[in-house]
């Protein structure tokens, strides 16, 4: 499997506090990595280096070989790498179709070419029927879809989830953990997934990393994971 990112020795601190020490993990082409830890382990911190918020103090982050560390957001986003926040933020007052076609025309200056892909998206979501729906009258289950509808319109090539679960009953999980099997299955799109909920990132994930106190401490599949004595110890409590 080919990687598309490597994260190599990634160091991070805010003053006295190091959130990050030394991490290195891959994702590899249209794999779907789940990233899970305590809180206050670094997952954020590390989504937020990938993405170009933070600078590390050491370590590199190589996509498709092309080291992205001092690249802003924006420049980042352009070359592939789109990421989705736990606190959806629509632009509330437009309508659903009007806040993809937003993101559609950061790639694309053709109007009708941004609309046609919009509907496109929204119909993969499952919000074909919400397209004159002013984002705000969304449920949050919907409004988690039209997230990940304007993040698809950026093509990008690796998606980092943060906690898209939050929030939704147990039956828009299912049905969201199904959505995002779809996209990777249909678009060929590799995934991050930063989750809370550690039976759904175990459904979804083909591999997980486990972060404790900014350092990675266990890598391998969901069952190996699940099974794992440190990683009992320090997040799940128990064997599942």
């Amino acid at each position: 499997m080919n990687q598309i990112l490597k994260v190599e020795g990634v160091t991070k601190r805010f003053g006295g506090i190091r959130a990050l020490y030394r991490v290195s993990l891959h994702v590899g082409e249209k794999e779907i990595l789940g990233l899970i830890g305590p809180n206050g382990s670094g997952k954020t911190t590390l989504i937020n280096v990938i993405t170009g918020v933070y600078e590390p103090k050491e370590g590199e982050v190589l996509y498709n070989g092309e080291n992205l560390v001092g690249l802003p957001p924006h420049q980042i986003a352009m070359k592939g790498i789109v990421r989705t926040f736990q606190l959806t933020r629509p632009f509330g007052n437009l309508s659903v179709i009007d806040n993809v076609i937003v993101g559609s025309l950061l790639k694309s200056d053709d109007i009708v070419e941004a609309r046609e892909k919009s509907i496109e998206t929204l119909e993969m979501v499952g919000l074909g029927d919400y397209v004159h729906v002013l984002s705000k009258d969304l449920t949050t289950g919907n409004r988690k879809r039209l997230e990940l509808a304007r993040a698809l319109t950026m093509e990008p090539s690796l998606m980092l989830l943060d906690e898209s679960l939050a929030g939704l009953t147990l039956a828009e999980m299912r049905e969201n953990l199904t959505l995002l099997k779809k996209i990777r299955s249909e678009r060929g799109i590799s995934m991050i997934v930063v989750e809370h909920v550690v039976k759904a990132v175990m459904d979804v994930s083909d591999r997980i990393v486990v972060l404790d106190a900014g350092e990675k401490i266990a890598e391998g599949d969901p069952r190996s994971i699940a099974k794992n004595e440190k990683v009992i110890e320090v997040y799940l409590g128990k064997a599942m």
